[in-house]
């Protein structure tokens, strides 16, 4: 595999195929899919178009030891940009996995050291990119990630699945409680949120999200993975309205402005939306990181 090497220096690439990405991925992912640019999109070689080789042009790693503020890693057009990130951030976003109970032997530094990231396509690249379809895109970007910590970090992971202790989103006796979604205005009908925030009450608000969507979101806020038992295959939009646990114990240590006037998360669940979670167990997959370096120079 060529490297990315010294902005400075002879530069080599980190390269994906589209072709060879999506044999290799697509069924693990996201199911079956090609991602074939028109000839429009695509160079011509022989009077054929070809596609793309997806790939960060290049890239740089660097320690900061001097911002403050807390980390910012952001998707540009044309790649990625982070300021004082620790590189476990960057390993959420390559695996598509954002808690770290996910993940089994990370070294204490991914979490503590902070660093400096961009990595950028070429233009060509960038504009093939671009007009893949959401969940394409999503493939190809994990996957170029993944590939750029391999080579930078030397990352070796592979995945496993374990029995772990779950939770089980289920409907309550009373039935759910969750109404139908309405048409979504950008025609995707892919889940997304908003949350609103009026201390200590936090205001979770879902659009066209299935129950195992919803528990995706549990599970971040929870700390462990809540399994959807719930039984119900539609969409809906809702709004779920709790105080953190955090929050509550502030108070009850003396901290903070009087009581909270609102419910924990498992209260809501039961009294607005009619779910339930019980404790259990169940299989949940697993990054295994087996080997990983600190970056050498960019």
């Amino acid at each position: 595999m060529r490297t990315i090497a010294n902005l400075t220096g002879n530069r080599s690439k980190i390269f994906l195929s589209a072709g060879g990405l999506i044999g290799v991925c697509a069924a693990i992912f996201f199911g079956p899919f090609g991602v074939t640019p028109t000839r429009a999109e695509a160079p011509m070689q022989n009077g054929r178009a070809v596609a793309p080789v997806f790939e960060y042009e290049v890239a740089t790693i660097k320690p900061n030891k001097s911002v403050q503020d807390g980390p910012n890693l952001r998707e540009a057009d044309d790649g990625i940009r982070g300021t004082n990130c620790p590189l476990m951030m960057l390993i959420h976003e390559a695996y598509g996995i954002f808690h770290d109970y996910r993940y089994t032997g990370a070294p204490e530094w991914l979490n503590s050291e902070k660093y400096d990231i961009e990595a950028k396509m070429d233009g060509s690249v960038a504009d093939a990119f671009n007009k893949l379809g959401r969940d394409q895109r999503t493939l190809v970007f994990h996957q170029m990630l993944q590939t750029l910590l391999a080579d930078r970090l030397k990352l070796e992971t592979h995945r496993e699945t374990k029995e772990l202790p779950v939770y089980l989103l289920v409907v309550g006796k009373s039935g759910a409680k969750l109404p139908d979604a309405k048409p979504d205005p950008d025609g995707s009908n892919h889940a997304h949120w908003g949350d609103r925030m009026n201390w200590p009450v936090v205001s979770m608000i879902g659009f066209q999200a299935t129950p195992g969507d919803l528990a995706g979101r549990l599970s971040g806020i929870l700390g462990r993975e809540v399994l959807d038992k719930t039984g119900l295959a539609g969409k809906y939009d809702f709004t779920l309205e709790y105080v953190p646990d955090g929050a509550q114990t502030r108070v009850s240590d003396g901290e903070g402005p009087p009581a909270p006037t609102g419910v924990s998360i498992f209260t809501a669940l039961q009294e607005q939306l009619g779910l339930k979670l019980e404790s259990g167990k169940g299989p949940v997959e697993i990054i295994v990181i087996g080997h990983v370096e600190r970056p050498s120079g960019n």
